[in-house]
């Protein structure tokens, strides 16, 4: 069964927008699943990209957890996938390349820091034990 992608706007000048949300609530509010079919052999990828740009600036991308007043905020969290028989999924964290070989030209910066606050969080690079 093929399901067409939700899209919209044709791209003219400007191309339209698309929002998918679970409503608020004032209890709890709904969670939103994006997610692909397991299989016997090959599953499905997810990917998320935003549109490239002829002229200007192209798209972003950004995920971020909720925020909270009385309690602790969520994580964003990155995982590979795991593997029984073969080697584990990596993650991989890429600066964007320029493709112009001109003077002043630069791949993009790659940042990590924590928020300002009474007590900041640690940086932590860590690798996993061999078994």
């Amino acid at each position: 069964m093929h399901t067409p992608p939700v899209s919209s706007g044709g791209g003219g000048v400007v191309s339209g927008e698309v929002t998918i949300a679970s409503a608020a609530s004032a209890g709890g509010a709904g969670a939103l699943r994006v997610q692909t079919g397991g299989a016997a052999k090959d599953s499905g990828s997810l990917s998320v990209q935003s549109g490239s740009a002829a002229a200007d600036d192209a798209g972003g991308i950004i995920v971020t957890a909720g925020a909270t007043a009385a309690a602790d905020a969520a994580e964003v969290m990155l995982r590979a996938g795991s593997s029984q028989g073969g080697v584990g999924g990596s993650v991989v964290v890429r600066t964007g390349g320029s493709t112009v070989a001109s003077e002043g030209s630069s791949t993009g910066q790659l940042r990590v820091s924590t928020a300002d606050g009474a007590q900041t969080g640690d940086i932590t690079l860590q690798s996993g034990g061999s078994a």
